[in-house]
């Protein structure tokens, strides 16, 4: 027989493994990644307004960045769900604009 025998008296210990979070969720249509040479969590948000329609967000944490998100997408109308979704960005932005300022 080659190689050490396993001792009978060696204690039994049982791997317990870390607590499982659950998934960070991201609004629909919002493209997540980390970065690997930041090692920052990075999103693109639909940003209507936008040259590219998108906005690009970064944070230090998943959860922290999905928070950011929901943040933004609550507050801008056109992407909370409770206004319409206008097309081209100069139409969006005007709808933006309150009468009386510029």
């Amino acid at each position: 027989m080659t190689g050490a025998p396993i001792p009978s008296q060696v204690p039994r210990m049982f791997l317990s493994a870390a607590p499982v979070q659950a998934a960070v969720q991201f609004p629909r249509g919002v493209r997540h990644w980390l970065g690997r040479a930041t090692l920052r969590h990075w999103a693109l948000v639909p940003w209507p307004w936008g040259e590219h329609g998108y906005r690009l967000i970064e944070a230090a944490t998943e959860a922290a960045l999905a928070e950011e998100v929901r943040q933004l997408m609550k507050d801008t109308p056109g992407l909370d769900g409770r206004a319409t979704r206008a097309r081209g960005g100069a139409v969006a932005a005007a709808s933006l604009v309150q009468p009386g300022r510029a």
